[in-house]
């Protein structure tokens, strides 16, 4: 054996070495931190307790248990379900177990739960091995490698994403992009582009968010390689050989694969959140969230996603580097401008890592007009910008442990200073580190669930019934999270326990809580939550009569009326302690619009007592009470009467400008509004002003429109906001648009203005309203 291959050798085995101490630490970080929980209940251990890390186990154990479309999942928006990648079902974890139970395996989806859990965990660790690795590649020695790889480890963002959007916490998938890459740089060997192109097809299953990462850093790297740098690749042809393996061919594989079995649906075209979760430099270099910061007045309140602190020590290199980068400037060394390391590899990775980081915080994205957006494609759809903050932090913290490792190590004459201060570097990062993890828990127990034989005391309910007589579940108060468009908060925490009889039942729910669902299908379950104007069209999609099972806390008062209508038409079958279980016949749900009905025109014939004007009545002769119908003007299509107001919903548009006069706190502004269903429509913003006579004035911005429905028809939404108003004279001005779509005519129709204790009648002949609610 020669010197050179005995070398190789040698160093492999020092690696492992070092590897196998690396995950011993990590393990022993992990127990300290988190609990020994997360590594030793992997078959009953639940990261999240609710919500979105409750939401991707469910539709997973879903999808594995129940469904028959190896694409299309039917847990959840009954009966129309969704393409699995909306849900959050998770394909790393439901492939291999369906094809499992295609090969006559059993209990495939008790493993669910476990096989996610190995998945995370070995996450963490191979994450630090990657980091490590690196760290040897840039040559710095064991000791320094792997505390270095530990402390990252466990400072990253990605940890505390485990407990809510668990594909995202896969941490090591850009660690170990970084590794190849610098493997790939030193020995221009094809077989690293191979993994890379592996891990990058893979991970846009596990979340698409992670062909972003990929993509940014693909792109400035080969194009920084092509125009600038020709060393690493001497031939041409050799960077479009890996450029093709590691990037092209894995990305247009993945986009192949995941259109197989999407139909096509009417899914936002640009989902909310692109600014409101858009990244902020401050949530990366000021301690957010930690116990011992308290946030001065001159920074801004940023949300939880804009959160990804690079930590104490990172900060000080980090000014240190730009420091660096403006003497350069200053001295003219141009072609030491982006040197900051001393290492030509780690200085492009860096400065890489800093252009998405600006992409993170919305260049350009965010200097788009927003009504423009729909024409990015793919980059439209991204919701929460700020997650691309994580491979800066990665980035400075492995040129953070690259710099104080060389620095330590060239101790020379003064190796007591060097260690000393190396030292309380890692007490500084090992205090970080503490004070993160301490924020959040990632050891939830959940014994009804993992009772999968339904043992428990808890869980006999389950046994009682014949759960196939029924068709689904409808979970009140309703909630619907998931078009992007239009969605009602899940009060109550109704979808965890939607999720639990779901599971033991195995019924799927009419409730949703996922992400870019179908618009126009959604509304059609979100009217179990309104009045029913009309006869539900949930009911004419329905695959067959079975009954509903109806699932609703024992404190009626989180519903609303409507809801308790329903629960009033239905047959309780038992309850739990903490919640009541209901049969409801599809013929009851009908029973319950043709009543609702009845009641409102009795309503109609008691309450029109007092003419107010040209069709329009009232149960009291004084009292506010303005009905602005428009039948004056012309327009393409009218809600009431005669016509309506036509403009453009794209530019801010007056409802009303002019005097009211109250002796109330509190006043109803209502009107109808057209086309409601179409994409984005629900997020047009409503501005309402109120002055007095003094000066005194009020001012309400509602960005969240979509808050404001109360009942939907024929794509005509009722939108109702209730206000403070000051007693006596104001002047009232109401105006409606939308900056973020395209010009687009809407029409608006029978706008009134009233005292919330004035009930109104407005009639043109046909049709009739009451209290603006549509009756015949």
């Amino acid at each position: 054996m020669n010197l050179k291959a005995k070398s190789r050798m040698t160093i492999r085995t020092k690696n492992f070495i070092g590897c196998i101490l690396t995950v011993f630490l990590t393990v022993i970080a992990v127990i300290i931190l988190d609990g020994a929980g997360i590594l030793t209940n992997i078959g009953s251990n639940f990261t999240s307790p609710d919500g979105d890390g409750l939401k991707d186990f469910y539709n997973t154990y879903y999808h594995v248990e129940y469904d028959s479309s190896a694409f299309h999942s039917s847990s959840m928006n009954y009966p129309y379900g969704d393409y699995y990648t909306y849900t959050g079902a998770m394909p790393q974890v439901f492939v291999p177990l369906r094809i499992a139970k295609s090969l006559g395996a059993d209990n495939c989806s008790q493993l669910v739960l476990p096989l996610n859990n190995i998945f995370l965990i070995l996450s963490i660790f191979i994450c630090a091995i990657a980091l490590f690795l690196i760290f040897r590649e840039l040559g710095l020695n064991y000791f320094i490698s792997v505390l270095g790889a530990v402390l990252i480890t466990m400072l990253s963002p990605q940890l505390e994403r485990i407990g809510s959007h668990i594909t995202l916490g896969y941490m090591f998938i850009l660690p170990l992009m970084i590794y190849w890459f610098i493997r790939l740089i030193k020995t221009n060997n094809i077989a690293y582009s191979i993994w890379e192109g592996l891990l990058l097809l893979w991970s846009g299953f596990v979340h698409p968010y992670y062909l972003i990462f990929f993509g940014i850093f693909n792109l400035c790297f080969w194009l920084y390689v092509l125009i600038w740098d020709k060393q690493w690749f001497v031939k041409r042809k050799t960077v479009i050989l890996h450029v093709l393996i590691s990037f092209l061919i894995p990305c247009i594989s993945f986009l192949i694969l995941n259109g197989i079995g999407n139909t096509p649906a009417d899914r936002a075209a640009v989902p909310y959140g692109l600014k409101a979760y858009a990244g902020r430099l401050e949530g990366v270099f000021f301690p957010y969230g930690r116990s011992y910061f308290h946030k001065p007045e001159f920074l801004h309140n940023i949300e939880w996603e804009a959160i990804s602190y690079i930590g104490i020590v990172s900060v000080c290199i980090t000014i240190s580097c730009l420091i660096k980068f403006i003497t350069n400037i200053i001295q003219k060394r141009w072609s030491h401008l982006f040197d900051v390391t001393g290492n030509r590899m780690l200085n492009v990775f860096l400065v890489i890592s800093i252009i998405v980081l600006l992409f993170s915080i919305g260049v350009p994205l965010l200097w788009v007009n927003p009504r423009y957006l729909s024409y990015l494609g793919p980059l439209a759809q991204i919701r929460a910008l700020a997650r691309f903050e994580w491979l800066f932090f990665y980035m400075i913290n492995i040129v953070t442990v690259y710099l104080l490792g060389r620095w330590i190590v060239s101790s020379g004459k003064n190796k007591a200073l060097h260690y000393g201060t190396g030292i309380i570097i890692l007490l500084i990062m090992s205090w970080e580190v503490y004070s993160y993890n301490k924020n959040f828990s990632l050891v939830n127990e959940n014994p009804l669930l993992t009772d999968y034989d339904n043992h428990l005391p808890e869980n006999q309910w389950v046994k009682e019934y014949q759960w196939s007589d029924y068709q689904a579940i409808i979970p009140l108060p309703l909630f619907h999270i998931g078009t992007e468009h239009i969605w009602i908060d899940d009060n109550a925490n109704m979808f965890k326990q939607a999720a639990y009889v779901s599971l033991k039942t195995g019924l799927p729910m009419s409730g949703n809580y996922a992400s870019r669902s179908p618009i126009k299908c959604s509304y059609n379950n979100i009217a179990l939550k309104w009045s029913p104007l009309e006869q539900y069209a949930l009911l004419n999609d329905l695959p067959n009569r079975k009954p509903f099972l109806v699932v609703v806390p024992k404190d009626d008062n989180l519903l609303n009326e409507n809801e308790k209508n329903i629960v009033s038409h239905s047959q309780l079958l038992f309850d739990t302690g903490n919640h009541n279980y209901y049969r409801l016949e599809c013929d009851d749900l009908e029973k319950n619009y043709q009543e609702y009905k009845s009641q409102q025109e009795e309503k109609c014939q008691t309450g029109s007592v007092f003419e107010r004007g040209n069709g329009v009545w009232s149960d009291r002769e004084d009292g506010l009470l303005i009905v602005t119908d428009w039948d004056n003007l012309q327009s393409e299509k009218k809600f009431l009467g005669n016509g309506a107001l036509q403009c453009d919903l794209s530019r801010y548009n007056k409802l009303w400008d002019n005097v009211i006069e109250t002796d109330k706190d509190e006043i109803e502004i209502s009107f109808w509004m057209s086309d409601f269903t179409e994409d984005m429509y629900a997020r047009s913003v409503i501005e309402i002003c109120t002055k007095k006579d003094d000066g005194e004035t009020r001012y309400y911005e509602m960005n969240d429109i979509f808050r404001h429905v109360v009942n939907l028809y024929n794509g005509w939404a009722l939108i109702s906001v209730r206000i403070p108003a000051s007693k006596g004279t104001n002047h009232l001005s109401v105006v409606v648009g939308n900056l973020k779509i395209m010009p687009h005519q809407v029409c608006f129709d029978n706008l009134i203005i009233r005292d919330t204790d004035v009930n109104v009648l407005s009639t043109d002949g046909e049709s009739t309203l009451l209290n603006n609610k549509w009756v015949r």
